[in-house]
């Protein structure tokens, strides 16, 4: 059962026209509780949004589209998905 959404993190990107975009990483959390441990939580689907709300597609690390109007966006962080 879904619980909870987690901001994973966030990182920059560049847009075609070299504007600094970030993407936020957001998790959903899943109730996985036991009798043991009533509490316990996994990860389910992973998302991706500009900060003006945007939904984002991963094409491959490093680069990504806008699923409202197929812009690329790229990126060279290390911490991005």
């Amino acid at each position: 059962m879904y619980k909870a959404i987690r901001l994973q993190g966030s990182f920059p990107t560049h847009d075609s026209s070299g504007n600094l975009r970030f993407v936020d990483h957001y998790v959903d959390l899943l109730d996985a509780g036991t009798l043991e441990d009533l509490d316990a939580e996994i990860e389910g689907l992973s998302q991706l949004q500009t900060r003006e709300g945007e939904f984002v597609n991963r094409i491959v690390r490093g680069k990504y589209r806008i699923v409202a109007t197929g812009e690329i966006l790229t990126s060279t962080d290390p911490t991005a998905p």
